[in-house]
C-alpha cells in the first residue's frame, strides 16, 4: 500500500476491524517513512460461480435450480430421498431410527449439506 502523503510503498497496520456485516475491513495504517496515519477500507470481491453447459455456453450458478432438480429427481420414488434431507423446504427431515435392535428399516442419510458445499 502506498502512503497517500509521501508515496512510500511500505507501511504497518496499527488496527484492523471488521464491519458488522463482515463485508468490509477497516485498517488503520502508519507510513514507515513519514510516520503519518491513514485509513484503508477493504472489500472482498465476490466472483460469481459459473456453470459450463454441454454446448460450451456459460451460465450463472443458481442454487434454486439445483434444488428443484433434486425435487424432480426424487418425486416419483416410492420412498423419496427428499423426505430424508433435513431442513429441505416442506419436508419432515430424517425419520427417526427404530429402537428395536432387530429392525431392518434403517433410514438413508443423504449428505445434502456436503452436496451443497461442493456446489
Amino acid at each position: 500500500m502506498k502512503c497517500p502523503f509521501c508515496a512510500h510503498p511500505e507501511d504497518k497496520v496499527i488496527d484492523s476491524r471488521e464491519s458488522r456485516e463482515g463485508e468490509l475491513i477497516r485498517r488503520r495504517r502508519e507510513c514507515l517513512k513519514c510516520e503519518r496515519r491513514f485509513t484503508t477500507y477493504e472489500r472482498i470481491d465476490e466472483i460469481p460461480y459459473m456453470v459450463v453447459k454441454k454446448d460450451g455456453r456459460r451460465e450463472k450458478f443458481d442454487r434454486q435450480k439445483v434444488l428443484s432438480g433434486l425435487m424432480k429427481a426424487c418425486e416419483k420414488r416410492l420412498r423419496s430421498l427428499c423426505f430424508r434431507v433435513p431442513g429441505f423446504p416442506g419436508r419432515g427431515g430424517i425419520p427417526r431410527r427404530s429402537h428395536r435392535p432387530d429392525s431392518t428399516k434403517t433410514p438413508i442419510k443423504v449428505g445434502f449439506n456436503r452436496i451443497a458445499k461442493v456446489m
